[in-house]
């Protein structure tokens, strides 16, 4: 795994494209979605079974290089504090256990961004990662602490979609992210076992500003895709 990361990051830095690279920089709102996340189903994610009560912060950083005019790499750090409670769900039998928890996740991964040709203020990235954590949670009476938040992981894969909502004359340019994760672990939460249906996972919603840097932010015509004039702009001119 090791060799594959130097070999990419090398790749990376000798192709062209890394002139054109793109740091930025969002933050927003999580939730979590578990044995004690959501107000309805409370084992999987479902729209109807968002809890607003349970909303926290979400942050995250990150890197963009363009690989083409439709797809870029991205290498992704973010953070968010998640929590759950028994007292939000709609499930009498569910709120008479009780049960309760907050925590921190924290995600490093990579990611593979696509803009279609056609609806050029969107995009969409698939991508593959690790998620560390950590929980308080309360059950039964009982505190149950995890370790570190290093000491705890899990391969976790992440999917969104974007939307650019500003482009400003640098290149610079506002988005609206929604992301979710698909987490390999039954514990963020602290609650595991045979009457866990799922794995748990977790989304956000951020307000991300990227910023084109080096030779990216002195080219001409540098931004993300918009429909101008009745023309289709590529994502990024070579």
């Amino acid at each position: 795994m090791k060799k594959f990361a130097f070999t990419l990051a090398a790749a990376l830095l000798t192709s062209p494209a890394f002139a054109q690279i793109e740091v930025g920089a969002g933050i927003g709102a999580s939730i979590f979605t578990g044995d004690l996340g959501g107000s309805q189903y409370n084992y999987a994610f479902n729209p109807m079974d968002i809890d607003v009560m349970s909303t926290r912060l979400a942050g995250q950083a990150f890197v963009r290089v363009p690989l083409n005019s439709n797809l870029n790499f991205r290498a992704n750090l973010s953070a968010a504090q998640v929590a759950g409670n028994d007292a939000y769900a709609g499930n009498e039998g569910i709120k008479a256990r009780g049960a309760s928890f907050t925590g921190t996740v924290a995600e490093y991964s990579a990611r593979v961004e696509i803009y279609p040709s056609v609806f050029h203020h969107w995009y969409g990235y698939v991508g593959v990662g690790r998620t560390l954590y950590n929980y308080n949670t309360q059950l039964n009476g009982e505190s149950l602490q995890s370790g570190p938040l290093v000491s705890n992981g899990a391969w976790s894969a992440p999917v969104g979609i974007g939307f650019t909502i500003h482009d400003q004359f640098n290149g610079a340019h506002w988005d609206i992210e929604v992301s979710t994760r698909v987490v390999g672990s039954d514990d963020l939460d602290g609650i595991s076992g045979p009457s866990s249906r799922q794995n748990d996972s977790y989304h956000s919603i951020t307000l991300n500003y990227s910023l084109p840097i080096g030779a990216a932010g002195a080219q001409k015509g540098y931004h993300r895709p918009h429909n101008k004039g009745g023309k289709s702009p590529k994502c990024y001119q070579f």
